[in-house]
């Protein structure tokens, strides 16, 4: 495939805060201790309302789990110590190429099942070494280890440049003659290069949108070939039918660790500590999760009937604000109750217009509805009613970068709200609402189809995917992972919640299968 042969790159940030402190590279041996790792590697109302479901089949279930999965005395701290253990291992042979492939594999197990927080520190040794292991235009010298290497360095910001795709060759073929899927393997290393594909910025768009273009044909030949010599083993047919359904940008994270404790089980002795680990991890998520919804629950309706509708809802949404303002006080050591009072202000504002424009049956400008537009979606009211109660303290610099204000929540808030009006914009003109993303749309371009302005609306959603990219990458050096992930949850979520109809209002099947086995059915 022809590529172009330069790319305008944006400029990068300083290196991650670990890399300054810790310049020296690790020691290394000849013998890699992990040779045998096997490469594979807002609820609706109806799920509030499923909640005691726990046991039915799913579109998305993968394997039968196997008998004896658990055994009674495995404890979590057990499990910990031995990965350390074996971590520590692999991290004394980093400088042999194939070795640290091998702990790049781990590494990218780890984060794909959620358990990434409990091996931080070795998990940043690992990504320093390749990093000082890195070419900036080769790589890592080798095809399949650089597109894996080159994702995990993005994600974690190191400024990896993505003209190791163009520029990497092995003899004269090209860098993507380099992939095939011809084998277990290679198919594995396809879908890291579709992985790959999706962490792009928008000076990448080219060589990124060759790259996932590529893989994704191929993956959906294999697919469609139905080869099980090629799709059976360690289940690989399943995790890139997932893979293509929910890419990187659709995917809350901790939804697919469930399908590749199951797709992977029984592993090998490389991979089952692991596997046993994010299994205990997600019992004790679910058991959170069935609480807080046991918690909404115990919600009295009847203490509200007596109540004057507007004089509730303002009253509820004053006691709310005042309530986690003050929770969320302790936490900050400060006093944080005008920021929550400027959001809902905000959002009542917003409300309140777009009524009057219903009222009014006025289609305003596409630019002014998305300014009131992005708020109404409430994406930027929850994501930071909710961010200051995360137990850590967010300062002034971080909430310039990724705060209510930042350029990082306007576009999390353009991909949430132009997602709800793509999938509801149907049913929404059937009711009589003229002012939404698609009809503004339509107005801003006279002659425009409903369906051209959603091909429209589209591009806008990917083009700000594409910059969300740039803007968590630029964010890592200052604002730490958990806070910027938690606002780029609603963005995925919202893509997610909205990939095929209005996944609120009329929800998704398949969706909500996924999420019920993962909050409530637990892995026998």
């Amino acid at each position: 495939m022809a590529l172009p042969c330069s790319l305008a790159q944006p400029p990068a940030p300083s290196l991650p805060r670990f890399l300054t402190h810790h310049p020296s590279a690790l020691a290394s041996l000849p013998v890699s201790p992990c040779r045998h790792l096997r490469q594979s590697l807002s609820l609706s109302p109806q799920l509030l309302r499923t909640r005691r479901s726990t046991r039915h089949s799913s579109t998305f279930a993968l394997l039968k789990p196997e008998e004896g999965f658990m055994q009674a005395d495995e404890k979590e701290e057990d499990l910990i110590g031995a990965i350390e253990v074996e971590l520590a291992c692999i991290e004394t042979c980093l400088k042999d190429t194939a070795a640290l492939f091998e702990a790049l594999m781990l590494v990218d197990l780890m984060e794909r099942l959620g358990i990434q927080r409990y091996f931080e520190h070795q998990i940043r040794r690992i990504l320093r070494t390749s990093y000082m292991q890195w070419d900036d235009k080769y790589g890592l010298n080798d095809a399949k280890a650089t597109v894996l290497a080159f994702r995990l360095l993005r994600l974690h910001g190191y400024p990896a440049s993505a003209g190791v795709l163009m520029a990497l060759e092995d003899g004269k073929k090209s860098f993507y003659e380099c992939f095939s899927v011809d084998s277990p393997t290679n198919i594995s290393a396809m879908l890291n290069l579709y992985r790959c594909s999706q962490t792009g910025f928008p000076s990448e768009s080219k060589i990124m949108g060759d790259a996932q273009e590529f893989a994704r044909s191929q993956l959906l030949n294999v697919l469609s070939e139905g080869n099980p010599t090629l799709l059976q083993p360690n289940n690989l047919g399943i995790e890139v039918n997932f893979a293509l359904e929910l890419p990187r940008r659709r995917l809350m994270p901790r939804l697919e660790a469930r399908s590749i404790i199951k797709q992977l089980w029984p592993g090998n002795e490389s991979t089952r500590k692991y596997l046993k680990l994010a299994k205990l991890d997600l019992q004790k998520l679910q058991k959170l999760y069935q609480q807080e919804l046991e918690e909404l629950e115990r919600w009295d309706s009847s203490l509200i009937d007596d109540l004057p509708q507007p004089k509730l809802l303002f009253k509820s949404v004053d006691d709310v604000c005042l309530e986690l303002a003050a929770e969320a006080n302790k936490v900050q050591g400060r006093n944080v109750l005008p920021i929550f009072k400027h959001l809902w202000a905000e959002l009542a504002a917003c409300f309140l217009k777009e009524a009057e424009w219903t009222q009014s049956e006025c289609i305003p400008s596409y630019e002014e509805y998305m300014k009131c537009a992005t708020v109404s979606v409430s994406s930027k009211t929850l994501a930071w009613t909710s961010a200051f109660l995360l137990g850590e303290k967010i300062t002034d610099e971080m909430l310039s970068h990724i705060g209510p204000d930042s350029r990082f929540m306007h576009l999390v808030s353009v991909v949430c709200r132009l997602s709800n009006d793509l999938a509801s914009s149907s049913r929404e003109l059937e009711e009589g609402k003229v002012a939404t993303g698609v009809g503004c749309y339509m107005r801003d371009h006279p002659g425009c189809t409903q369906v051209e302005a959603m091909v429209g609306l589209t591009s806008v959603i990917e083009l700000a995917c594409q910059e969300l990219e740039w803007e968590l990458y630029r964010s890592r050096a200052v604002a730490p992972e958990f806070c910027s992930r938690a606002v780029l949850g609603n963005a995925r979520g919202a893509r997610l919640l909205y990939r095929r109809v209005d996944g609120y209002t009329n929800p998704d099947e398949e969706l909500m299968k996924l999420s019920q086995d993962f909050m409530f059915n637990p892995l026998e």
